[in-house]
C-alpha cells in the first residue's frame, strides 16, 4: 500500500519539473530580450546618440551686422529713384550767371550823320556797326556790339530782335529789361567806361518802337537831317527831336 502511494506523488512531482522550468526559461528569454533592446538603442549609432547630437550640432543663423536691427538693413536715407537734386543738379553761382547777361552802351566818342558810312567803311546802318565793335575793343569788351540804328535798308527794331534784357558794361545794373523797340531804358545809359554824363545826344534814326525816320540818306552825307535820341532821359532815348546831319552824335552799342 505505501510504496503505491509514493509512486503517484514522485509522478506528480516529475511532472511539474518541465513546467517550473519551462516557466523560468520564459522569463529568462523576457529578460534578456529586454535588456538585450536596451543595450541595442543606448549602443547602436544613428539612434538616441545621433538624434541628440544633430540637434547639438544644427547649423544656427550667424548674428546680424552691427546696426542691422531687422531682417534686412535699412536703406540709406538718399535711395530712391532720380538723381539727388544736390549732387547732379549743375551749380552756377553768381559770376558766373553775370556773364551771361547782355550789355548796351553809349560812345563817348561823337560822329558826324554824313560820316557814318565813311568811317565805318559800310554803306549805312552797318558802318555804325563798326564803329561799335572798335569802341568795345577799345575799351576791352569782349562780344559783338551793333548800333541801334535804322536806315532805309532795315529798322533798329528788325536789326536787334534779342528780346533782351540789357546790362550796363559792369553787368551789375540793369538798362533794359525787355528789347528797346518795346519799352524805354530803366536808367539813364553809360558809356563804354560806365561813365554818365550831361546832355548826350545819339543817333538812331528811329520812333520809339525802332522804325525808320530821318536817316540822313542813309548815314552817307546825302540828307540834311537825322534822328536823334537822349541818353539822359528815357522817355526820349530813342527820339528826341532831328538835328543837322553835319553834327557830331553819338551811338547806341547792343551785345549781340
Amino acid at each position: 500500500m505505501r510504496s503505491s502511494a509514493v509512486a503517484p506523488s514522485r509522478a506528480r512531482a516529475r511532472s511539474s519539473v518541465p513546467q517550473r522550468l519551462a516557466g523560468a526559461c520564459t522569463w529568462s528569454l523576457l529578460a534578456v530580450s529586454a535588456c538585450a533592446s536596451r543595450f541595442e538603442v543606448e549602443t547602436t549609432p544613428g539612434v538616441a546618440a545621433s538624434a541628440s547630437a544633430s540637434a547639438s550640432t544644427a547649423p544656427t543663423a550667424p548674428p546680424p551686422p552691427p546696426g542691422d536691427t531687422g531682417v534686412d538693413a535699412a536703406p540709406p536715407n538718399d535711395a530712391g529713384k532720380g538723381n539727388d537734386a544736390a549732387g547732379d543738379a549743375p551749380v552756377i553761382d553768381a559770376a558766373d550767371a553775370a556773364s551771361t547777361r547782355k550789355r548796351v552802351f553809349v560812345t563817348s566818342t561823337t560822329y558826324k550823320g554824313n560820316d557814318l558810312s565813311t568811317l565805318g567803311g559800310v554803306t549805312g546802318a552797318r558802318g555804325a556797326d563798326v564803329l561799335c565793335g572798335k569802341v568795345a575793343v577799345a575799351a576791352g569788351l569782349i562780344g559783338r556790339f551793333d548800333a541801334w540804328i535804322s536806315d532805309m535798308d532795315a529798322n533798329a527794331a528788325a536789326r536787334l530782335a534779342d528780346p533782351g534784357p540789357f546790362y550796363d558794361v559792369t553787368r551789375r545794373t540793369l538798362v533794359f529789361d525787355k528789347n528797346p523797340a518795346l519799352g524805354p531804358p530803366l536808367v539813364a545809359i553809360p558809356d563804354e567806361n560806365g561813365a554818365l554824363g550831361a546832355m548826350r545826344t545819339v543817333w538812331t534814326g528811329s520812333s520809339a518802337a525802332g522804325v525808320k525816320l530821318n536817316d540822313c540818306d542813309r548815314w552817307t552825307g546825302g540828307g540834311s537831317m537825322g534822328t536823334v535820341g537822349n541818353a539822359n532821359t528815357p522817355a526820349s532815348f530813342a527820339s528826341a527831336g532831328t538835328v543837322s546831319c553835319d553834327s557830331s552824335r553819338r551811338l547806341y552799342c547792343f551785345e549781340r
